[in-house]
């Protein structure tokens, strides 16, 4: 599914969250589920010539703000308990369906 509408996240969220894996696991497959998503779709990027050097260099950037909320996030992934990750995690898996529904209707 994310090879056809490059949208790895949500059904993964809904898939992992149904399963009911314990917070720490959840993080680490859904790591590992966009790292093994992104490299096919990055390099396909890439030999179509769409990812230019500049887009390159902008990504590169935006890995500092990507290290500060991760580094962010694991700081309060230890505060929430299991049962206050799994309603925010059905919080956010609502939001991100209401929004694409918005979108693919506007």
């Amino acid at each position: 599914m994310g090879s056809l509408s490059n949208l790895f996240g949500p059904p993964v969220f809904a898939y992992l969250s149904m399963r009911g894996i314990a917070k720490d696991n959840f993080i680490v497959v859904i790591a590992m589920v966009f790292l093994v998503g992104a490299i096919p779709l990055h390099s396909n990027l890439f030999l179509l010539g769409v990812t230019t050097p500049e887009i390159l260099i902008l990504s590169a950037l935006t890995t500092i703000p990507v290290v500060a909320g991760m580094t962010l996030s694991t700081w309060l992934q230890s505060r929430f308990s299991q049962a206050m990750f799994e309603k925010v995690l059905v919080t956010v898996i609502i939001i991100a369906s209401l929004n694409l529904i918005r979108r693919g209707l506007f």
